[in-house]
């Protein structure tokens, strides 16, 4: 980072928004093309020293916007399962809520080390994943209590 603040002759603090905007936008294209931004985003956020919980939340906030445009996508193409919304919904919000309080209950130097693992984890399961791109066929091939349970797991909305 020294060299590139000797070359440039920028502050410190200046290298490190274009670094992030540099790298936000990178995220927020990858994110457009085939998702997964977040597994740019965080660990960039995580890297400047920012709280977990500020780095979580600033990648959720971005995401609303391709979530959001998803959704209203989905619904006027009349892809929604209603039933299965609101089978889910309850859980969903039960997991966000559960993963919310525990991202700012924990201090941070316990946080980071789980939130490093489970990037890791995702990312290798994105990149290995051999039928990558396939219809989803999630409700078909798991019962409906796996679909409850993967509302309740916190974690998988921070990605």
């Amino acid at each position: 980072m020294e060299w590139l603040i000797a070359i440039t002759g920028l502050p410190y603090e200046v290298m490190i928004l274009i670094l992030l905007a540099v790298a936000g936008a990178f995220a927020g294209f990858v994110d457009s093309i085939v998702g997964g931004g977040g597994l740019i985003s965080v660990p960039a956020m995580l890297l400047t020293n920012l709280p977990p919980s500020v780095a979580l939340g600033s990648n959720k906030l971005s995401s609303i916007f391709g979530a959001g445009s998803a959704s209203i996508t989905f619904l006027r193409n009349h892809m929604v399962d209603f039933r299965l919304v609101r089978k889910l919904l309850p859980f969903t919000f039960i997991g966000s809520m559960l993963g919310t309080l525990a991202v700012v209950s924990l201090p941070p130097l316990y946080v980071k080390p789980i939130i490093i693992v489970l990037l890791v984890a995702v990312t290798l399961f994105v990149v290995f994943k051999k039928n990558w791109g396939e219809v989803n066929r999630t409700s078909q091939v798991m019962g409906s209590s796996t679909l409850y349970l993967y509302g309740l797991c916190p974690w998988h909305r921070y990605l």
